[in-house]
Protein backbone atom coordinates (compact mmCIF):
# COMPACT_ATOMS: atom_id res chain seq x y z
CA UNK A 1 0.00 0.00 0.00
CA UNK A 2 1.10 3.78 -0.81
CA UNK A 3 -1.50 6.06 -0.22
CA UNK A 4 -4.37 5.48 -1.86
CA UNK A 5 -2.46 2.64 -4.33
CA UNK A 6 -2.76 -0.79 -2.74
CA UNK A 7 -1.19 -3.62 -5.26
CA UNK A 8 -2.48 -7.15 -4.30
CA UNK A 9 -0.51 -10.46 -5.37
CA UNK A 10 -3.50 -12.15 -6.08
CA UNK A 11 -6.68 -10.87 -6.60
CA UNK A 12 -7.92 -13.20 -4.05
CA UNK A 13 -6.24 -15.31 -1.27
CA UNK A 14 -4.62 -18.39 -2.86
CA UNK A 15 -3.03 -21.67 -1.62
CA UNK A 16 0.44 -21.14 0.08
CA UNK A 17 2.35 -23.70 -2.40
CA UNK A 18 6.03 -23.62 -2.84
CA UNK A 19 5.00 -22.91 -6.67
CA UNK A 20 2.94 -19.16 -5.38
CA UNK A 21 5.72 -19.23 -2.88
CA UNK A 22 8.39 -19.04 -6.05
CA UNK A 23 6.39 -16.75 -7.82
CA UNK A 24 5.20 -14.13 -4.71
CA UNK A 25 9.31 -13.99 -4.50
CA UNK A 26 10.11 -12.58 -7.86
CA UNK A 27 6.85 -10.38 -7.69
CA UNK A 28 8.19 -8.80 -4.50
CA UNK A 29 11.40 -7.80 -6.30
CA UNK A 30 9.76 -4.82 -7.98
CA UNK A 31 8.68 -2.68 -5.22
CA UNK A 32 10.90 -0.72 -3.42
CA UNK A 33 13.76 -2.39 -4.94
CA UNK A 34 15.59 0.97 -5.88
CA UNK A 35 15.60 4.42 -3.12
CA UNK A 36 15.37 6.53 -6.38
CA UNK A 37 12.16 4.87 -7.43
CA UNK A 38 10.55 4.24 -3.92
CA UNK A 39 6.48 3.97 -3.52
CA UNK A 40 4.42 2.46 -5.87
CA UNK A 41 3.85 2.96 -9.39
CA UNK A 42 0.36 4.12 -11.00
CA UNK A 43 0.14 0.85 -12.29
CA UNK A 44 0.91 -0.97 -8.87
CA UNK A 45 -2.58 -0.44 -8.51
CA UNK A 46 -5.06 -3.26 -9.05
CA UNK A 47 -7.57 -3.30 -6.17
CA UNK A 48 -11.05 -1.77 -6.51
CA UNK A 49 -13.39 -1.16 -3.28
CA UNK A 50 -16.44 -3.45 -3.78
CA UNK A 51 -18.82 -0.89 -2.37
CA UNK A 52 -19.04 2.43 -0.29
CA UNK A 53 -19.01 1.92 3.74
CA UNK A 54 -21.19 4.64 5.15
CA UNK A 55 -18.39 6.14 7.71
CA UNK A 56 -17.09 9.07 8.28
CA UNK A 57 -14.07 8.39 6.06
CA UNK A 58 -16.21 6.17 3.57
CA UNK A 59 -14.18 6.72 -0.01
CA UNK A 60 -11.49 8.07 1.62
CA UNK A 61 -9.64 5.37 3.29
CA UNK A 62 -5.75 5.62 2.03
CA UNK A 63 -2.57 3.77 3.07
CA UNK A 64 -2.73 1.22 5.60
CA UNK A 65 -6.56 1.68 6.10
CA UNK A 66 -7.60 0.89 2.56
CA UNK A 67 -4.81 -2.04 2.52
CA UNK A 68 -6.74 -3.44 5.92
CA UNK A 69 -9.85 -2.82 4.04
CA UNK A 70 -9.02 -4.64 0.97
CA UNK A 71 -7.60 -7.45 3.47
CA UNK A 72 -11.24 -7.68 5.47
CA UNK A 73 -12.61 -7.84 2.04
CA UNK A 74 -10.96 -10.90 1.58
CA UNK A 75 -12.10 -12.27 5.05
CA UNK A 76 -8.71 -13.39 6.58
CA UNK A 77 -8.61 -14.78 9.12
CA UNK A 78 -5.33 -13.61 10.37
CA UNK A 79 -3.69 -9.77 8.61
CA UNK A 80 0.07 -9.10 9.24
CA UNK A 81 1.23 -5.61 8.56
CA UNK A 82 4.48 -4.01 8.42
CA UNK A 83 4.18 -0.12 8.15
CA UNK A 84 5.92 3.17 9.63
CA UNK A 85 3.02 4.04 12.14
CA UNK A 86 -0.16 5.41 12.07
CA UNK A 87 0.44 7.81 9.76
CA UNK A 88 -2.06 10.96 8.38
CA UNK A 89 -5.26 10.21 7.12
CA UNK A 90 -6.77 13.14 5.26
CA UNK A 91 -9.37 13.89 3.76
CA UNK A 92 -9.61 13.82 -0.39
CA UNK A 93 -9.84 17.28 -2.05
CA UNK A 94 -12.73 16.92 -3.44
CA UNK A 95 -14.38 16.46 -0.02
CA UNK A 96 -12.42 18.32 2.07
CA UNK A 97 -13.59 21.68 -0.40
CA UNK A 98 -17.17 20.22 0.28
CA UNK A 99 -17.22 20.43 3.99
CA UNK A 100 -15.82 23.82 3.78
CA UNK A 101 -18.73 24.76 1.30
CA UNK A 102 -20.81 23.52 4.30
CA UNK A 103 -20.18 27.20 5.92
CA UNK A 104 -22.53 28.46 3.12
CA UNK A 105 -25.16 26.03 3.49
CA UNK A 106 -25.72 26.10 6.94
CA UNK A 107 -26.68 28.95 6.59
CA UNK A 108 -29.64 27.66 4.93
CA UNK A 109 -30.55 25.61 7.70
CA UNK A 110 -33.83 25.99 9.35
CA UNK A 111 -34.72 28.54 6.61
CA UNK A 112 -36.91 26.29 4.91
CA UNK A 113 -34.90 26.15 1.57
CA UNK A 114 -35.83 22.06 0.43
CA UNK A 115 -33.17 19.89 1.35
CA UNK A 116 -31.03 22.39 3.92
CA UNK A 117 -32.24 19.97 7.03
CA UNK A 118 -30.24 17.36 5.29
CA UNK A 119 -27.06 18.68 5.65
CA UNK A 120 -27.06 19.10 9.49
CA UNK A 121 -25.10 15.54 9.91
CA UNK A 122 -22.86 16.74 7.36
CA UNK A 123 -22.37 20.30 9.11
CA UNK A 124 -21.47 17.68 12.29
CA UNK A 125 -18.84 16.14 10.12
CA UNK A 126 -17.58 19.02 8.95
CA UNK A 127 -17.57 20.96 12.65
CA UNK A 128 -15.81 17.60 14.40
CA UNK A 129 -12.86 17.35 11.46
CA UNK A 130 -12.24 21.76 11.66
CA UNK A 131 -12.05 21.02 15.30
CA UNK A 132 -9.22 18.56 14.86
CA UNK A 133 -7.36 20.72 12.39
CA UNK A 134 -7.34 23.68 14.97
CA UNK A 135 -5.32 21.66 17.36
CA UNK A 136 -3.38 20.22 14.79
CA UNK A 137 -2.69 24.33 13.61
CA UNK A 138 -2.07 25.00 17.40
CA UNK A 139 0.31 22.63 17.89
CA UNK A 140 2.35 23.50 14.69
CA UNK A 141 2.15 27.05 16.36
CA UNK A 142 3.75 25.61 19.76
CA UNK A 143 6.57 23.84 17.46
CA UNK A 144 7.39 26.89 15.92
CA UNK A 145 7.35 29.06 18.95
CA UNK A 146 9.96 26.53 20.95
CA UNK A 147 12.15 27.01 17.74
CA UNK A 148 12.12 30.86 17.85
CA UNK A 149 9.80 30.36 13.93
CA UNK A 150 7.15 33.07 13.40
CA UNK A 151 4.13 31.37 13.79
CA UNK A 152 2.81 30.92 10.24
CA UNK A 153 -0.49 32.24 7.97
CA UNK A 154 -2.83 29.67 7.38
CA UNK A 155 -3.99 30.15 3.64
CA UNK A 156 -4.84 26.11 2.93
CA UNK A 157 -6.99 24.95 6.08
CA UNK A 158 -8.00 21.65 4.40
CA UNK A 159 -4.75 20.41 4.19
CA UNK A 160 -5.01 20.19 8.09
CA UNK A 161 -8.11 18.34 8.19
CA UNK A 162 -7.42 15.04 9.28
CA UNK A 163 -9.65 11.83 9.94
CA UNK A 164 -9.70 10.84 13.79
CA UNK A 165 -8.57 7.47 15.55
CA UNK A 166 -12.06 6.86 16.64
CA UNK A 167 -13.56 7.66 12.60
CA UNK A 168 -10.69 5.10 10.99
CA UNK A 169 -11.46 2.81 13.65
CA UNK A 170 -15.16 3.04 13.02
CA UNK A 171 -14.69 2.98 9.42
CA UNK A 172 -12.52 -0.35 9.98
CA UNK A 173 -15.55 -1.96 11.78
CA UNK A 174 -17.91 -0.72 9.79
CA UNK A 175 -15.94 -3.05 6.98
CA UNK A 176 -15.62 -5.46 9.85
CA UNK A 177 -19.49 -6.12 10.27
CA UNK A 178 -20.01 -6.17 6.82
CA UNK A 179 -17.74 -8.66 5.77
CA UNK A 180 -17.63 -10.81 9.13
CA UNK A 181 -20.72 -10.57 11.11
CA UNK A 182 -22.79 -11.09 8.67
CA UNK A 183 -21.64 -13.95 7.74
CA UNK A 184 -21.28 -15.17 11.23
CA UNK A 185 -17.75 -15.42 10.99
CA UNK A 186 -14.87 -14.63 13.40
CA UNK A 187 -13.47 -11.09 14.17
CA UNK A 188 -9.92 -11.39 12.32
CA UNK A 189 -6.30 -11.45 14.23
CA UNK A 190 -4.12 -8.02 13.59
CA UNK A 191 -0.36 -8.22 14.08
CA UNK A 192 1.34 -5.10 13.33
CA UNK A 193 5.05 -4.91 13.18
CA UNK A 194 6.12 -1.00 12.73
CA UNK A 195 9.63 0.14 11.66
CA UNK A 196 10.93 2.80 13.78
CA UNK A 197 14.36 4.02 14.67
CA UNK A 198 16.97 3.23 16.49
CA UNK A 199 16.87 5.20 19.77
CA UNK A 200 12.87 4.27 19.20
CA UNK A 201 12.12 8.08 19.51
CA UNK A 202 9.43 8.39 17.62
CA UNK A 203 7.47 5.83 18.88
CA UNK A 204 6.26 6.96 21.91
CA UNK A 205 2.90 9.10 22.46
CA UNK A 206 -0.37 8.50 20.30
CA UNK A 207 0.94 7.09 17.70
CA UNK A 208 1.71 4.09 19.77
CA UNK A 209 -1.62 3.99 21.79
CA UNK A 210 -3.40 3.86 18.61
CA UNK A 211 -1.91 1.21 17.08
CA UNK A 212 -2.04 -0.77 20.32
CA UNK A 213 -5.65 -0.02 20.58
CA UNK A 214 -5.90 -1.55 17.31
CA UNK A 215 -4.16 -4.67 17.32
CA UNK A 216 -6.10 -4.71 20.84
CA UNK A 217 -9.41 -4.81 19.22
CA UNK A 218 -8.55 -7.13 16.73
CA UNK A 219 -6.71 -9.35 18.94
CA UNK A 220 -3.57 -9.49 18.00
CA UNK A 221 -0.23 -7.79 18.84
CA UNK A 222 1.82 -4.54 18.00
CA UNK A 223 5.81 -4.87 18.09
CA UNK A 224 8.43 -2.80 16.91
CA UNK A 225 11.52 -3.26 14.17
CA UNK A 226 13.88 -1.34 15.51
CA UNK A 227 16.60 -0.07 12.89
CA UNK A 228 19.94 -1.37 14.61
CA UNK A 229 18.26 -4.99 14.58
CA UNK A 230 18.31 -5.10 11.18
CA UNK A 231 21.90 -6.44 9.78
CA UNK A 232 22.52 -7.38 6.41
CA UNK A 233 24.17 -10.85 5.18
CA UNK A 234 24.88 -10.97 1.31
CA UNK A 235 22.11 -10.01 -0.41
CA UNK A 236 19.60 -10.52 2.10
CA UNK A 237 18.39 -9.04 4.85
CA UNK A 238 17.77 -10.84 8.32
CA UNK A 239 16.12 -9.60 11.24
CA UNK A 240 18.18 -10.60 14.56
CA UNK A 241 15.57 -9.42 16.59
CA UNK A 242 12.40 -7.52 17.08
CA UNK A 243 12.23 -6.10 20.48
CA UNK A 244 9.07 -3.90 21.90
CA UNK A 245 10.36 -0.64 23.66
CA UNK A 246 9.97 -0.32 27.41
CA UNK A 247 6.41 0.98 27.64
CA UNK A 248 5.06 -1.78 25.48
CA UNK A 249 3.44 -4.70 27.33
CA UNK A 250 4.05 -8.08 28.43
CA UNK A 251 3.45 -11.06 26.23
CA UNK A 252 -0.24 -12.00 25.62
CA UNK A 253 -1.72 -14.73 28.09
CA UNK A 254 -2.51 -17.66 26.26
CA UNK A 255 -6.63 -16.82 27.13
CA UNK A 256 -9.42 -14.98 25.93
CA UNK A 257 -12.66 -13.73 27.71
CA UNK A 258 -15.46 -13.37 25.36
CA UNK A 259 -13.61 -13.76 22.35
CA UNK A 260 -10.71 -10.83 23.62
CA UNK A 261 -7.22 -11.90 24.30
CA UNK A 262 -5.27 -11.02 27.77
CA UNK A 263 -2.61 -9.36 27.59
CA UNK A 264 0.29 -8.99 29.97
CA UNK A 265 1.14 -11.17 33.13
CA UNK A 266 -1.69 -9.32 35.63
CA UNK A 267 -5.69 -9.85 34.84
CA UNK A 268 -8.31 -8.27 36.89
CA UNK A 269 -11.55 -9.11 35.60
CA UNK A 270 -14.33 -6.49 37.21
CA UNK A 271 -17.99 -7.80 37.15
CA UNK A 272 -21.06 -6.27 38.24
CA UNK A 273 -22.95 -7.15 41.21
CA UNK A 274 -26.23 -5.12 40.80
CA UNK A 275 -29.94 -5.87 40.14
CA UNK A 276 -29.26 -4.58 36.42
CA UNK A 277 -27.36 -7.65 35.89
CA UNK A 278 -30.28 -10.18 36.39
CA UNK A 279 -32.83 -7.92 34.05
CA UNK A 280 -34.98 -10.73 32.34
CA UNK A 281 -34.60 -8.63 29.58
CA UNK A 282 -31.10 -10.06 29.54
CA UNK A 283 -31.66 -13.54 30.62
CA UNK A 284 -31.67 -12.72 34.32
CA UNK A 285 -29.87 -15.32 36.36
CA UNK A 286 -28.84 -17.80 33.48
CA UNK A 287 -26.64 -15.12 31.91
CA UNK A 288 -25.49 -13.96 34.97
CA UNK A 289 -23.92 -17.68 36.11
CA UNK A 290 -23.33 -17.81 32.71
CA UNK A 291 -20.83 -14.62 32.81
CA UNK A 292 -19.19 -16.13 36.34
CA UNK A 293 -18.48 -19.73 34.48
CA UNK A 294 -16.39 -17.56 31.52
CA UNK A 295 -14.66 -15.83 34.72
CA UNK A 296 -13.90 -19.37 36.27
CA UNK A 297 -12.96 -20.81 32.77
CA UNK A 298 -10.67 -17.51 31.90
CA UNK A 299 -8.76 -18.38 35.39
CA UNK A 300 -7.91 -21.61 34.36
CA UNK A 301 -6.89 -20.91 30.88
CA UNK A 302 -4.06 -18.22 32.54
CA UNK A 303 -0.50 -19.41 32.77
CA UNK A 304 1.77 -20.60 35.65
CA UNK A 305 3.25 -17.16 36.02
CA UNK A 306 0.09 -15.31 35.33
CA UNK A 307 -1.65 -13.12 38.71
CA UNK A 308 -5.36 -12.66 38.31
CA UNK A 309 -8.04 -10.85 40.86
CA UNK A 310 -12.28 -10.48 40.81
CA UNK A 311 -13.26 -7.67 42.30
CA UNK A 312 -17.14 -6.87 42.44
CA UNK A 313 -18.65 -3.79 42.61
CA UNK A 314 -22.25 -2.21 43.42
CA UNK A 315 -22.77 1.30 43.64
CA UNK A 316 -19.64 2.31 45.80
CA UNK A 317 -19.40 -1.13 47.21
CA UNK A 318 -16.61 -2.67 46.00
CA UNK A 319 -15.61 -6.32 46.88
CA UNK A 320 -12.53 -8.31 46.22
CA UNK A 321 -11.69 -11.98 45.56
CA UNK A 322 -8.28 -11.48 47.41
CA UNK A 323 -6.50 -8.38 48.60
CA UNK A 324 -3.54 -8.63 46.39
CA UNK A 325 -3.41 -10.53 42.67
CA UNK A 326 -2.91 -14.53 42.86
CA UNK A 327 -2.06 -16.79 41.18
CA UNK A 328 -4.42 -19.67 39.46
CA UNK A 329 -3.38 -22.27 41.55
CA UNK A 330 -6.51 -24.97 41.92
CA UNK A 331 -6.68 -24.25 45.33
CA UNK A 332 -7.68 -20.75 44.25
CA UNK A 333 -10.11 -21.55 41.54
CA UNK A 334 -12.06 -23.97 43.93
CA UNK A 335 -11.90 -20.92 45.88
CA UNK A 336 -13.00 -18.34 43.65
CA UNK A 337 -15.90 -20.86 42.10
CA UNK A 338 -17.31 -20.71 45.83
CA UNK A 339 -16.58 -16.71 46.35
CA UNK A 340 -18.65 -16.36 43.30
CA UNK A 341 -21.46 -19.00 44.20
CA UNK A 342 -24.21 -16.35 46.14
CA UNK A 343 -23.39 -13.73 43.94
CA UNK A 344 -26.75 -12.74 42.09
CA UNK A 345 -27.80 -16.50 42.44
CA UNK A 346 -31.02 -15.80 43.43
CA UNK A 347 -33.48 -12.76 41.44
CA UNK A 348 -34.56 -11.80 45.36
CA UNK A 349 -31.42 -11.51 47.06
CA UNK A 350 -29.31 -9.41 44.48
CA UNK A 351 -26.33 -7.02 44.58
CA UNK A 352 -23.38 -7.76 46.83
CA UNK A 353 -24.19 -10.48 49.49
CA UNK A 354 -24.05 -8.82 53.34
CA UNK A 355 -21.15 -11.11 54.41
CA UNK A 356 -18.79 -9.71 51.95
CA UNK A 357 -16.37 -7.57 52.39
CA UNK A 358 -17.02 -4.26 51.15
CA UNK A 359 -14.19 -1.87 50.49
CA UNK A 360 -14.54 1.50 48.98
CA UNK A 361 -11.47 3.13 46.85
CA UNK A 362 -10.20 6.49 48.89
CA UNK A 363 -7.34 8.01 46.75
CA UNK A 364 -8.59 10.70 44.94
CA UNK A 365 -5.50 12.00 42.81
CA UNK A 366 -6.44 15.55 42.88
CA UNK A 367 -9.14 15.18 40.14
CA UNK A 368 -13.05 16.62 40.09
CA UNK A 369 -14.49 13.04 41.34
CA UNK A 370 -11.91 12.70 43.92
CA UNK A 371 -12.47 10.10 46.19
CA UNK A 372 -16.34 9.92 44.93
CA UNK A 373 -15.63 6.81 42.40
CA UNK A 374 -18.96 4.49 41.83
CA UNK A 375 -19.83 1.77 40.25
CA UNK A 376 -17.50 0.10 37.68
CA UNK A 377 -14.48 3.11 37.79
CA UNK A 378 -14.05 2.24 41.90
CA UNK A 379 -13.43 -1.51 40.71
CA UNK A 380 -10.83 -0.20 37.79
CA UNK A 381 -9.03 2.31 40.15
CA UNK A 382 -8.26 -0.54 42.09
CA UNK A 383 -7.61 -2.75 39.49
CA UNK A 384 -5.14 -0.58 38.24
CA UNK A 385 -3.57 0.06 41.63
CA UNK A 386 -3.06 -3.40 41.54
CA UNK A 387 -0.83 -2.65 38.24
CA UNK A 388 -3.51 -4.88 36.12
CA UNK A 389 -2.10 -5.42 32.95
CA UNK A 390 -5.26 -6.30 31.12
CA UNK A 391 -9.18 -5.48 32.92
CA UNK A 392 -11.97 -6.93 32.00
CA UNK A 393 -15.02 -4.95 33.11
CA UNK A 394 -18.29 -7.19 32.52
CA UNK A 395 -21.27 -4.82 33.37
CA UNK A 396 -24.68 -3.23 32.30
CA UNK A 397 -23.98 -0.30 30.71
CA UNK A 398 -22.00 3.15 31.22
CA UNK A 399 -23.52 3.12 34.80
CA UNK A 400 -24.86 5.98 37.04
CA UNK A 401 -21.88 7.82 38.48
CA UNK A 402 -23.68 10.70 41.34
CA UNK A 403 -22.01 13.32 43.15
CA UNK A 404 -21.69 12.14 47.11
CA UNK A 405 -24.33 14.35 48.89
CA UNK A 406 -22.10 15.88 51.11
CA UNK A 407 -20.20 17.07 48.25
CA UNK A 408 -23.27 18.00 46.68
CA UNK A 409 -24.41 20.80 49.27
CA UNK A 410 -20.83 22.07 49.29
CA UNK A 411 -21.40 22.26 45.52
CA UNK A 412 -24.24 24.14 45.88
CA UNK A 413 -23.25 26.24 48.80
CA UNK A 414 -21.01 27.75 46.51
CA UNK A 415 -23.44 29.77 45.33
CA UNK A 416 -24.06 31.45 48.48
CA UNK A 417 -19.87 32.50 48.88
CA UNK A 418 -20.47 33.47 44.90
CA UNK A 419 -23.06 35.89 45.64
CA UNK A 420 -21.05 37.21 48.40
CA UNK A 421 -18.41 38.10 45.82
CA UNK A 422 -19.86 39.37 43.61
CA UNK A 423 -21.94 42.17 45.47
CA UNK A 424 -19.26 43.40 47.83
CA UNK A 425 -20.87 42.54 50.87
CA UNK A 426 -19.12 40.63 54.03
CA UNK A 427 -19.83 38.22 56.65
CA UNK A 428 -17.64 37.48 60.13
CA UNK A 429 -16.93 34.00 60.33
CA UNK A 430 -15.75 32.86 63.78
CA UNK A 431 -14.08 29.73 64.16
CA UNK A 432 -12.60 27.67 66.99
CA UNK A 433 -9.98 25.26 67.88
CA UNK A 434 -11.06 22.68 70.85
CA UNK A 435 -8.55 20.07 72.40
CA UNK A 436 -9.40 16.40 72.44
CA UNK A 437 -12.22 16.90 75.39
CA UNK A 438 -13.31 19.22 73.25
CA UNK A 439 -12.60 22.45 75.40
CA UNK A 440 -12.25 25.76 73.24
CA UNK A 441 -8.26 26.52 72.78
CA UNK A 442 -8.00 29.53 70.27
CA UNK A 443 -10.78 31.61 68.65
CA UNK A 444 -10.47 33.82 65.36
CA UNK A 445 -12.93 35.90 63.31
CA UNK A 446 -12.32 36.02 59.96
CA UNK A 447 -14.00 38.33 56.54
CA UNK A 448 -15.22 36.77 53.61
CA UNK A 449 -16.69 38.33 50.69
CA UNK A 450 -16.03 42.33 50.38
CA UNK A 451 -12.26 43.84 50.14
CA UNK A 452 -10.88 40.87 52.38
CA UNK A 453 -9.46 38.62 49.73
CA UNK A 454 -8.98 35.75 52.32
CA UNK A 455 -10.29 33.81 54.93
CA UNK A 456 -9.99 30.00 56.93
CA UNK A 457 -11.97 28.62 53.09
CA UNK A 458 -9.86 30.32 50.87
CA UNK A 459 -9.73 33.13 48.90
CA UNK A 460 -13.01 34.30 47.67
CA UNK A 461 -11.15 33.71 43.91
CA UNK A 462 -10.26 30.57 44.93
CA UNK A 463 -13.65 29.28 44.84
CA UNK A 464 -13.97 30.03 41.08
CA UNK A 465 -12.84 26.44 40.62
CA UNK A 466 -15.66 25.01 42.49
CA UNK A 467 -18.20 27.69 41.03
CA UNK A 468 -17.42 26.04 37.55
CA UNK A 469 -17.26 22.48 38.90
CA UNK A 470 -20.90 23.71 40.25
CA UNK A 471 -22.13 25.08 36.94
CA UNK A 472 -20.91 22.32 35.35
CA UNK A 473 -23.08 19.46 37.43
CA UNK A 474 -25.95 21.40 37.33
CA UNK A 475 -25.69 22.00 33.75
CA UNK A 476 -25.98 18.09 33.70
CA UNK A 477 -28.32 17.78 36.32
CA UNK A 478 -30.98 20.08 34.53
CA UNK A 479 -30.51 17.69 31.52
CA UNK A 480 -31.50 15.09 33.69
CA UNK A 481 -34.06 16.93 35.24
CA UNK A 482 -35.61 17.81 31.72
CA UNK A 483 -35.46 14.01 29.82
CA UNK A 484 -37.16 12.77 33.47
CA UNK A 485 -40.12 15.32 32.71
CA UNK A 486 -40.54 14.24 28.73
CA UNK A 487 -40.65 10.43 29.91
CA UNK A 488 -43.25 11.80 32.69
CA UNK A 489 -45.36 13.69 29.97
CA UNK A 490 -44.95 10.61 27.53
CA UNK A 491 -46.76 8.40 29.93
CA UNK A 492 -49.47 11.34 30.69
CA UNK A 493 -47.75 12.20 34.31
CA UNK A 494 -47.71 15.48 36.04
CA UNK A 495 -44.66 17.38 35.97
CA UNK A 496 -43.09 16.47 39.92
CA UNK A 497 -41.44 19.45 41.88
CA UNK A 498 -37.84 18.65 42.38
CA UNK A 499 -37.20 19.21 45.82
CA UNK A 500 -33.52 18.26 46.47
CA UNK A 501 -31.24 19.10 43.31
CA UNK A 502 -28.67 17.22 45.10
CA UNK A 503 -29.91 13.78 44.08
CA UNK A 504 -29.82 14.89 40.39
CA UNK A 505 -25.76 15.62 40.34
CA UNK A 506 -23.85 13.10 38.16
CA UNK A 507 -20.46 13.16 37.07
CA UNK A 508 -20.03 13.29 33.00
CA UNK A 509 -18.08 11.17 30.96
CA UNK A 510 -14.96 13.98 30.55
CA UNK A 511 -14.87 13.89 34.90
CA UNK A 512 -14.59 10.06 34.27
CA UNK A 513 -12.01 9.71 31.52
CA UNK A 514 -9.92 12.54 33.51
CA UNK A 515 -10.20 10.62 36.92
CA UNK A 516 -9.39 7.64 34.78
CA UNK A 517 -6.14 9.38 32.99
CA UNK A 518 -4.81 10.82 36.19
CA UNK A 519 -4.64 7.00 37.98
CA UNK A 520 -2.52 5.87 34.71
CA UNK A 521 -0.43 8.54 34.92
CA UNK A 522 0.15 8.19 38.57
CA UNK A 523 -0.19 4.52 39.01
CA UNK A 524 1.32 3.32 35.58
CA UNK A 525 3.45 6.17 33.62
CA UNK A 526 5.12 7.66 36.70
CA UNK A 527 6.94 4.13 36.92
CA UNK A 528 7.23 3.72 33.13
CA UNK A 529 4.95 0.93 33.38
CA UNK A 530 3.41 1.80 29.75
CA UNK A 531 -0.96 1.97 30.32
CA UNK A 532 -2.92 -1.22 31.20
CA UNK A 533 -5.75 -2.25 28.56
CA UNK A 534 -9.31 -1.81 29.26
CA UNK A 535 -12.02 -3.88 27.80
CA UNK A 536 -15.73 -3.52 28.55
CA UNK A 537 -17.90 -6.89 27.51
CA UNK A 538 -21.81 -4.98 28.45
CA UNK A 539 -24.51 -7.59 28.83
CA UNK A 540 -27.67 -6.85 26.32
CA UNK A 541 -31.25 -7.70 25.61
CA UNK A 542 -31.16 -10.00 22.76
CA UNK A 543 -32.01 -7.03 20.51
CA UNK A 544 -28.72 -6.01 21.12
CA UNK A 545 -29.85 -2.58 22.02
CA UNK A 546 -27.77 -0.22 24.14
CA UNK A 547 -28.25 3.39 25.35
CA UNK A 548 -26.51 5.84 22.65
CA UNK A 549 -24.48 6.95 25.78
CA UNK A 550 -23.37 3.40 26.67
CA UNK A 551 -22.26 2.52 23.38
CA UNK A 552 -20.09 6.46 22.63
CA UNK A 553 -18.81 6.47 26.39
CA UNK A 554 -17.83 2.73 26.86
CA UNK A 555 -16.06 3.11 22.90
CA UNK A 556 -14.38 5.66 23.61
CA UNK A 557 -13.11 4.71 27.33
CA UNK A 558 -11.40 1.19 26.31
CA UNK A 559 -10.58 2.79 22.47
CA UNK A 560 -8.42 4.92 24.52
CA UNK A 561 -6.89 1.88 26.61
CA UNK A 562 -6.42 -0.12 23.38
CA UNK A 563 -9.27 -2.75 24.58
CA UNK A 564 -12.35 -3.44 23.30
CA UNK A 565 -16.09 -3.19 23.71
CA UNK A 566 -18.25 -5.97 22.83
CA UNK A 567 -21.62 -6.87 23.49
CA UNK A 568 -22.87 -9.83 25.19
CA UNK A 569 -26.43 -10.77 24.62
CA UNK A 570 -27.79 -12.54 27.19
CA UNK A 571 -30.53 -15.28 27.09
CA UNK A 572 -32.31 -17.87 29.33
CA UNK A 573 -29.81 -21.10 27.60
CA UNK A 574 -26.63 -22.01 26.69
CA UNK A 575 -27.75 -22.94 23.40
CA UNK A 576 -29.88 -19.74 22.78
CA UNK A 577 -26.64 -17.52 24.16
CA UNK A 578 -24.08 -19.36 21.90
CA UNK A 579 -26.57 -18.71 18.77
CA UNK A 580 -26.91 -15.19 19.53
CA UNK A 581 -23.24 -14.63 20.08
CA UNK A 582 -21.24 -16.61 17.98
CA UNK A 583 -18.15 -13.73 17.61
CA UNK A 584 -17.41 -13.90 20.95
CA UNK A 585 -15.81 -17.29 20.93
CA UNK A 586 -17.12 -18.47 24.29
CA UNK A 587 -15.10 -21.05 26.12
CA UNK A 588 -16.63 -24.19 26.50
Amino acid sequence: YDQQRVYMFRPNLVPATRETSGVLAAWMQSINGDAAQAGLSPEQNNYQAPGLYETAVGSDAQGWVLAFQAAMEQQSDIIMMLGSGWGHHRLSAEKAARMLDYAMWELLVGSGISGAPALLPDRKLRDDLLKEAGVAIQQEDKFRAAKTVPAGFVRDIAQYIEYSKNQVMEHLDAVYQAKYTVNGLLRPKFYCVCLTETENKVIAGGMTRSLWALAARYNGKLDFLRKDSVSTVGAESEVQQVEEVSASKPAVSPMTFFGIPGEGSRIAFLLDASKDMVNDASGGVFSYNFVKDQVQKGVEKLPPDALFNVILYNGKSVSLFKPEMVAGTPENITDLKEWLQPVNNDPLKTGLPENFVKEASVADYGTVIGNDSAVWLSALQVAMQQKADTVFITGAGWGNHPVARDKGRKLLDFSIWNSWGEKGGSVEIVTEDVDENGEVITTSTTTAGGTSSSTSFGSINGIKQDKKQRDALLKEALKAIEKEDKQRKAKGGAQPFVRDIVSYLRYNAQNINEHINAIVQAEYVSGNAGTPVINYICLAPADGIVSAETDRNLRKLTGDYGGSFVLFLGAGSSDEIKTLNPQLELTE
